[in-house]
């Protein structure tokens, strides 16, 4: 006679089922989809409205291309990290088309807006499972993931923080390197394939198939970290477009968008992690600008990271369509 399940056990076929796009799924689950799809369209226009009411005003200056180099750095590091998804997902073992794995990463990108990041987390496993990867495997790349761009944007941060003047003489500054430090531990093969089959193993769920080698942890932490350069770049190139950045001042106004992320990742119960992103990057800057300026950076930044990432949600599943590989 079987074992009634646990707790955990129901917990994981819950989510299972919640989380899977099933022709037959239940009024309820359609309903919740639904939802879903309201709650981030109404997070993120609201979002959107928050930071455009924080436009200080400021005596603007446009340099078109200064202001067209951070658009563009901007489009990249979005393109950088959706490809590095793929990637991912491929080296755990369930290759997924680039065009349509990007179109998953982009269209689920924007749950992010909705508070806890779970609508994030639910559409993609609902969406790469339709694209035959495994739920415990999309999860597993979503633990990746934010991993990775924590680690990468502690690495670009550490720069800001163990050379700011203020923190001069102090050795606890040189902690920060700590960060990545313990991610690359916590991610070694040997530790996290352990942790994570015992997980699995107590919702009731199917074990990993494999995790990232030691290698592969190692160079994605690198790629991660050198996308935060590229978004660095996009900062510094809007800070240069509106108001200018005093010579010598570029690797602190680079360094600006890392503490700002680690910063949201942190505040991971805030939607999309505003308010403390702006916050973080406006106090990073205000060293090398105004503060009205370094405010005006920071929101700009976020209005054009917006717009680039519904940009994204809405042109990759046409290029996918188009290229013969649609996004159901």
């Amino acid at each position: 006679m079987r074992e009634a399940p646990t707790l955990l056990e129901r917990l994981g076929a819950a989510g299972s089922a919640a989380t899977s796009l099933r022709g037959d799924m239940p009024r309820w689950q359609r309903v919740a989809m639904a939802g879903m799809v309201v709650a981030v369209a109404v997070g993120l226009a609201l979002a959107i409205a928050s930071q455009w009411s924080k436009l200080p005003d400021v005596q603007w200056r446009f340099e078109p291309a200064w202001l067209a180099a951070a658009v563009l750095a901007l489009i990249a590091f979005q393109w950088v990290h959706a490809q590095l998804w793929v990637s991912m997902i491929h080296a755990l073992g369930t290759p997924i088309p680039s065009l349509r794995g990007i179109a998953v990463w982009s269209i689920t990108l924007l749950g992010r807006y909705v508070p806890t990041n779970v609508a994030l987390a639910a559409g993609r496993m609902a969406l790469a499972e339709r694209e035959g990867v495994p739920k415990r495997v999309c999860a597993a790349s979503l633990v990746y993931e934010l991993s990775f761009t924590f680690a990468g944007a502690a690495i670009v941060g550490a720069y800001f923080v163990v050379t700011l003047p203020d923190l001069e003489g102090v050795p606890a500054r040189w902690a920060v390197l700590a960060i990545p430090a313990v991610t690359l531990v916590l991610l070694d093969p040997a530790v996290f394939h352990r942790l994570a089959d015992a997980t699995l193993r107590r919702l009731g769920r199917a074990t990993l198939p494999i995790s990232l080698s030691r290698a592969q942890v190692g160079w994605f932490t690198l790629l991660f970290s050198g996308s935060f350069l590229v978004a660095g770049f996009a900062v510094y190139a809007f800070a240069e477009a509106l108001h200018g950045v005093p010579t010598g001042d570029a690797g602190t106004a680079v360094g600006a968008y890392s503490v700002g992320f680690a910063a949201s990742v942190i505040a991971f119960l805030l939607p999309g992690g505003l308010g403390a992103r702006e916050a973080a990057m406006t106090a990073a800057l205000s060293p090398i600008l105004p503060v009205t300026v370094a405010l005006a950076v920071a929101v700009a930044v976020r209005l054009a990271q917006m717009a680039v990432e519904v940009l994204y949600a809405v042109g990759t599943p046409l290029l996918a369509r188009r290229a013969g590989v649609p996004v159901e």
